[in-house]
């Protein structure tokens, strides 16, 4: 997903709850589903599609470990995931400094001339932490 000053964010981090079972692998390693599914509060059909559509892409990998408790589903990043995830975060850092430095400009979004137009691209479920915009200066 390309935003109109360049920022782009990978189509499969776009949705919220993938980027968020990214994150979370990044940062905390190899997870059980179940532990994904806490820490998230997904269901567990919201967590099983969206693994689904992580490990097509290619960015984690799942696998059935036996343990003495019964076999366990662990999920970690793959390093095409972790290069993406970084990726994505490298773009989101872009488009907060875009965000900054229009409101140091005096373009942000209580400017009174409505020289900024800002669009949600990605409406975020209820409780998710991350959403996405497209910024376009209208004085460019």
């Amino acid at each position: 997903m390309k935003g109109e000053h360049g920022v782009s964010v990978d189509d499969v981090l776009a949705r919220p709850k993938r980027l968020a079972i990214t994150a979370l692998l990044y940062l905390r390693g190899p997870a059980t589903m179940a532990e994904l599914r806490r820490a998230l509060g997904l269901s567990w059909g919201d967590l099983d599609s969206n693994l689904r559509a992580l490990r097509e892409a290619g960015y984690v990998e799942v696998r059935r470990i036996p343990t003495l408790r019964g076999p366990r589903t662990v999920v970690s990043l793959t390093q095409l995931g972790r290069k993406r995830f970084e990726d994505t975060v490298e773009a989101l850092e872009r488009l907060v400094a875009e965000v900054k430095r229009a409101r140091g400009a005096g373009e942000g979004p209580r400017d009174p001339r409505g020289n900024v137009e800002a669009r949600v691209l990605v409406k975020p479920s209820l409780g998710s932490p991350t959403s996405f915009l497209a910024i376009k200066s209208l004085k460019s």
